[in-house]
């Protein structure tokens, strides 16, 4: 798991909003809006939890980026 020293440092990059979407993040587990440190390159192509590589996402955002890409995340917004 995350620390919470990074969680709160990847929370602080967008004041609180996910990355993708804009929506507040809640610390509330199991909400839509709850936070999630998302990594940018998926843990199966080596990411590590370095905060540099973190960034804060909703629930959703983090479930529809799955393991794609940045690129690829941005690039299949809107499709089904």
């Amino acid at each position: 798991p995350i620390s919470k020293k990074t969680r709160a440092a990847v929370m602080a990059k967008t004041s609180g909003r996910c990355v993708y979407c804009g929506v507040p993040l809640t610390t509330k587990r199991d909400q839509p809006n709850s936070y999630h440190a998302d990594h940018l390159l998926s843990v199966r192509d080596g990411a590590t939890d370095d905060p540099a590589l973190l960034v804060p996402a909703c629930g959703d955002c983090n479930q529809k980026k799955g393991a794609k890409t940045l690129a690829e995340f941005i690039a299949t917004r809107g499709q089904p």
